[in-house]
């Protein structure tokens, strides 16, 4: 058990419970996966079920082994999430409070910012779904994990704003770079899928940059005009 679940199954519990009640809240700024979240739920209620169930009198070698097997998956998805999600971007001291784990140490050597920006391919695969493809630095290497660690991928839709749609770029409001651009995620794969079932036909505008892993930025990349298939 990592030292920062605590030391006891009571500890891990207690701490998965503030964590199902906080990070739906921080998701917007943590890029946590809703999967995560609802598996981090599932998971909590597996262990709660076996940790009530290996009481003293009611415990053997299959109960024991069912609660060791419900902790340990806990654990694992805990710390899938602490390692992918809860240092991008980084939390304030009082949100690393509320979710009940210590502020990381900051005296770490920082990664240099990156310098170059990312290329990438555009692929489709179905109806309403936009491929982002073989994301890469641009230039001369060797690049280092740690400056090209975190992508950012940045979109906006054309068409005319709208009360209810006001984020939308007209062909006479074409966006000049990724700042402009309203909606963003993160991701450290090399690909990344846009999911956008409702606005086949619609143009989509496109750009990415870098992030190192303290999350100084890079270049934006062109922003790239495509019509969602």
């Amino acid at each position: 058990m990592a030292n920062w679940l605590g030391d006891t199954r009571e500890d891990v519990l207690a701490l998965a419970r503030t964590w199902n009640v906080k990070l739906p809240l921080l998701a917007a700024k943590t890029g946590i996966d809703p999967a995560y979240l609802q598996t981090l739920t599932d998971d909590l209620m597996g262990a709660e079920a076996s940790f009530r169930q290996a009481t003293p009198e009611n415990r053997s070698k299959v109960v024991t082994a069912r609660m060791n097997e419900t902790f340990g998956k806990l654990e694992n998805t805990m710390t899938y999430i602490k390692k992918h999600w809860l240092n991008m971007p980084p939390l304030t001291k009082t949100e690393w409070t509320e979710i009940g784990l210590e502020e990381p140490d900051g005296t770490k050597t920082p990664a240099p910012e990156p310098t170059v920006p990312a290329g990438f391919d555009i692929e489709y695969s179905a109806s309403g779904l936009v491929h982002i493809t073989k994301i890469h630095p641009l230039g001369a290497g060797p690049f280092s994990k740690k400056q090209y660690s975190i992508i950012e991928v940045r979109f906006g839709l054309g068409g005319e704003p709208t009360p209810d749609r006001p984020l939308r770029f007209s062909d006479k409001l074409v966006p000049a770079s990724g700042d402009v651009l309203p909606h963003g995620e993160l991701t450290r794969r090399a690909a990344h899928k846009l999911v956008l079932p409702n606005e086949k036909g619609n143009v989509l505008y496109v750009a990415v940059r870098y992030r190192s892993t303290n999350l100084k930025t890079g270049p934006w990349s062109d922003v790239v005009k495509i019509v969602i298939p």
